[in-house]
């Protein structure tokens, strides 16, 4: 077997040990026994597979140390991940001089690295993630080679390395080092870098001026950085930077204005900053911003007002949901004519749109869900012709539509608010609407001529409690599949129509205490599946449809329908 280059033990969960032997397999090259749970050590013999490219040992859950491996000089990848009993490593370690992977990911025991691991000139990645014991790492890495170091999880970790030797790292990873309070300054020194992780790093309340220097970073991410109250000015000068993260940076008072000179930054999320009180305004003045294309200000409480937006022309998406202290919107909102969706979901302070918004050709989504304050919608409204879904629920200070909404012919979802009196007659002209949400309108005593809604497939009217009849035209939304009148208490009868939805596979009718009976004409619903009576009074089981699946009523609570299969 001395010929034997490659030995898999892989999954031996009864292998306690190997034979000292084993260090005459001078040809060896590849030695997997990975998840040898039992294996608590390794023989000495190890040390001299002097042709040892791959040695795995992951999941060796009892494995407490290694032997001497500083002969192992042909070692291009080592896993000890999940090695969860291994409390260190040996100082030879240095030695294999070819490593290039080093994945400790998961072992839990591990308190320190040696210093001579910063002699591995080869290694390109270093994973650490969930190293959970894990206090600190040798003053100094001189790792030139090293790309990757992934340092995930470790909890315990307080400071970093000196980066002077790490300048060819592209990703450090150090989400959520929840211990680490402060940032090296020769960080700076790390110019390959491209993405910094830093997610919930709780601890960390400043990060270093140097990081200025890092030319190449494009993605920065502070995610619930709690303790970080500011950015330094230098930030200014990540000239490669398309993203900056740092949403749930509850710490965070305010933006620098150099924000603004970031040319390349694409994606800029401040979701959860309510501490945020203001946007530098610069930030959509200087024409600098030109790539930005979205903007997450969801949940920044204490923003009252957005600065000028007339160079933000390129941002497709704005999320203003929850920012409960916003009053308006400027009227140069109408210059972001690349804006896809706007969210000012629960803007409960918010009294008007301006009219200037109508000018955003691309708009498709427009939510507006629990805007409480908003008392009209702009006129010119009709104007947004790419706007496929409009959302006005629970918006009760709304109480009428502009009449141009019937020129929305792209509109494909319509839901609306509960002081709603009446709808346009041009609604009848959405010829694209999908689906109709009128839950909750409980002064909405009528519906107009629905002839032209042939698209809409859930049309929703449940507690309209205002609502004494259903128009005939709704016999004309041949797309129909599922009709929701529940707590209708003013519903006396359905139109005889009713019976030419061939679609529909769901009548929902409980609560409609009003309702004495069916026309019979559901019986031709061949489609219905689903018919809900619950407090009606009476059903004629005969005139019901063979294909239905599921009745619910007063008198029967859930029984199965005969199939015409059956």
């Amino acid at each position: 077997m001395q010929a034997l280059r490659v030995l898999d033990l892989g999954r031996c969960s009864s292998l306690a040990s190997l034979p000292a032997t084993i260090g005459q397999l001078e040809h060896l090259e590849e030695l997997y026994l990975k998840n040898c749970i039992n294996l608590a050590s390794l023989p000495m013999g190890i040390g001299q597979l002097q042709q040892l490219r791959t040695l795995d040992l992951t999941g060796c859950s009892q494995l407490v140390s290694l032997p001497d491996v500083s002969r192992l000089t042909a070692m291009e990848v080592l896993h000890l991940e999940q090695c969860c009993s291994l409390t260190s490593l040996p100082s030879g370690i240095g030695g294999m001089q070819a490593l290039h992977m080093l994945n400790l990911k998961g072992c839990s025991m591990l308190a320190s690295l040696p210093d001579s691991i910063g002699q591995l000139q080869q290694l390109g990645a270093l994973f650490m993630e969930n190293c959970s014991s894990l206090a600190c790492l040798p003053k100094q890495l001189d790792l030139l080679q090293l790309k990757l170091l992934d340092l995930v999880g470790c909890y315990q970790l307080v400071t970093l390395p000196i980066c002077s030797g790490l300048t060819s790292v592209t990703q450090l990873s150090l989400a959520p080092c929840s211990s680490l309070a402060s940032l090296p300054a020769s960080m700076g020194d790390m110019q390959a870098l491209q993405k910094l992780h830093l997610n919930n790093c709780s601890s960390l309340s400043s990060l270093p001026a140097s990081i200025g220097d890092l030319q190449a970073l494009q993605k920065l991410h502070l995610v619930n950085c709690i303790r970080l109250v500011s950015l330094p000015q230098q930030i200014g000068q990540l000239a490669a930077l398309t993203c900056l993260d740092c949403a749930g940076c509850s710490g965070l008072a305010s933006l620098p204005a150099v924000v603004g000179q970031l040319q390349q930054l694409q994606l800029l999320d401040l979701e959860g900053c309510n501490s945020l009180t203001a946007l530098p305004a610069q930030l959509g003045q200087l024409g600098q911003l030109g790539q930005l294309q979205a903007m997450y200000l969801t949940g920044c409480s204490q923003l009252a007002s957005l600065p000028a937006a007339s160079a933000l022309t390129a941002v497709t998406v704005l999320s203003l949901a929850h920012c409960s202290s916003l009053t308006s919107l400027r009227a140069s909102i109408g210059d972001m004519q690349a804006m896809q969706g706007l969210c000012l979901d629960h803007c409960s302070r918010l009294t008007t749109l301006p009219a200037t918004m109508c000018r955003l050709q691309q708009l498709r989504v427009l939510q507006l869900e629990n805007c409480i304050s908003l008392v009209s919608l702009p006129e010119q409204l009709g104007q947004l012709k790419a706007l496929t879904v409009l959302n006005c629920a629970g918006c009760s200070g709304l109480a009428s539509l502009p009449d141009t909404m019937g020129q929305l012919q792209q509109l494909q979802v319509l839901d609306l608010c509960s002081r709603l009196a009446a709808l346009p007659v041009q609604m009848g002209q959405l010829h694209q609407l999908q689906e109709l949400h009128l839950a909750g309108c409980s002064v909405l005593a009528s519906l107009p001529d629905t002839s032209g809604l042939t698209a809409v497939t859930v049309l929703s009217l449940a507690r309209c409690s205002s609502l004494a009849s259903l128009p005939a035209s709704i016999g004309d939304l041949q797309a129909l599949q599922k009709l929701h009148l529940v707590n209708c208490i003013r519903l006396v009868s359905l139109p005889q129509q009713i019976g030419q939805l061939t679609a529909l596979t769901c009548l929902d009718c409980a609560g409609c205490s009003g309702l004495a009976s069916l026309p019979a004409v559901v019986g031709q619903l061949q489609q219905l599946q689903e018919l809900n009576l619950s407090t009606f009074e009476s059903k004629d089981a005969a005139s019901l449809p063979a294909c239905l699946m599921s009745v619910r009523s007063q008198l029967c609570s859930s029984s199965a329908w005969p199939c015409a299969a059956a």
